[in-house]
């Protein structure tokens, strides 16, 4: 299974979670989720609009280190 976008720490946490059990899972997040968080909406507006959305810094910091 490939799990596209991903954008929270939760979903980290659950890819994780089913690695260890044996599931063949990868997974893949993008570069604004990456570099971006939800303040960048408050800046930029609709022009900071994508799918899933921005996120907190807490779950960047999470796709960063996972």
């Amino acid at each position: 299974m490939h799990i596209a976008h991903v954008s929270t720490a939760r979903a980290v946490e659950l890819i994780r979670q089913a690695k260890k059990k044996g599931v063949r899972v990868t997974a893949e997040a993008t570069p604004h989720h990456l570099l971006l968080t939800e303040e960048m909406i408050e800046k930029r507006g609709a022009l900071a609009k994508v799918n899933p959305p921005l996120r907190t810094e807490a779950d960047r910091q999470a796709l960063v280190q996972a």
